[in-house]
């Protein structure tokens, strides 16, 4: 029912956390913000991604943003999200116990398939969540073509 990790696996991943935390704990006290890698809080917010025959479907969790702090574009069949996010005054107190929101800015890309409309995005942000949907260009369809 349950996969297990090789014990290498686990030994390795368990010395990638110990490094990062020991370069958060040196980088914190020169003042400089934390790598935020493998273990568990990111500068990026989290992210999820859905398609289907008819569209793709992306949902970027970012509660407390303003819709005007996200840059959006479509390149190339690569969607980049961009944008900064800033705390309230109280959540940047120096000598925070605990801090899991992230803050600063991000940027997110994400590969898409080659059949979308990218002349048709819609995003908008609602409740915390910035919703982008995609649609999917229609095949095209054969031709018949007859012999003159």
């Amino acid at each position: 029912m349950f996969l297990r990790q090789h014990p290498l696996e686990d030994s390795l991943l368990h010395q990638f956390r110990h490094m990062e935390r020991e370069m958060d704990r040196m980088l914190g006290a020169v003042g400089l913000k934390h790598s935020s890698g493998l273990s568990g809080a990111s500068n990026y917010p989290q992210i999820s991604l859905a398609t289907s025959a008819e569209q793709v479907d992306i949902a970027l969790f970012a509660a407390g943003m303003d819709s005007d702090a996200f840059d959006i574009t479509v390149d190339r069949n690569h969607l980049v999200v961009h944008g900064k996010r800033v705390l309230p005054k109280e959540e940047q107190a120096e000598g925070a116990l605990r801090k899991e929101r992230f803050d600063g800015e991000f940027h997110h890309v994400i590969n898409l398939p080659e059949d979308i409309d990218e002349t048709r995005v819609d995003a908008r942000y609602e409740n915390g969540v910035l919703l982008i949907s995609i649609p999917r260009r229609e095949p095209p369809k054969p031709i018949q073509i007859k012999i003159q």
